[in-house]
């Protein structure tokens, strides 16, 4: 950051890994790249988690987030919503409970935000905060490996097929679009 100022990464989530078919409260390995990123940010900079899944799970991906970071020494500021009950929360569900809860708390709109995503999920993400109200300094595309015998939630079983995770983008990018602004 130019001149020690400290930025707010919004950082959107992406799965938790599972075994036999059940959650674990383990970011999954494309969500693990994207946290081991805000890991290498400078200690001033606020980790700001959107809200999410738990996947039937104990616990939401924001959770396991937060747990992740700290056991791996972030000390700096991690902010994060109180988890979302009710149902699936999809890329755009992500926005718009993350803007009622900063509004909620008084820190909306962002200041020097960025926008911290996988590569394969960055189009429909910028898309989906910026229907929110959200504007970005920057995005920061995550890219990562399919990490080989490490499953996925089943709900996002196409993260281990480039392919088809890449063809689930785009249809849901499309879908987004149409959605209406906020």
């Amino acid at each position: 950051m130019s001149g020690g100022e400290s930025a707010v990464l919004v950082i959107v989530p992406d799965g938790l890994a599972a075994q036999n078919g059940k959650p674990l409260p383990v970011p999954s390995f494309a969500f693990r790249a994207v946290l081991d990123i805000a890991l290498k940010r400078p200690a001033e900079d606020v980790l700001l988690l959107a809200p999410a899944n738990s996947f039937g799970g104990a616990v939401t991906e924001e959770e396991v987030a937060e747990t992740y970071l700290r056991r791996a020494g972030r000390t700096g500021a991690i902010l994060r919503p109180p988890p979302v009950t009710g149902g699936y929360v999809d890329t755009r569900g992500n926005a718009r409970h993350l803007r009622r809860w900063l509004e909620g708390t008084r820190r909306w709109p962002l200041r020097r935000a960025h926008l911290l995503v996988t590569d394969r999920h960055a189009d429909r993400a910028m898309l989906c905060f910026r229907k929110e109200g959200f504007v970005f300094e920057a995005v920061d595309r995550v890219s990562y490996q399919v990490a080989p015998g490490e499953a996925v939630v089943p709900r996002l079983w196409y993260y281990r097929h480039p392919f088809f995770h890449r063809l689930y983008e785009a249809g849901a990018y499309l879908r987004d679009w149409l959605r209406p602004a906020a």
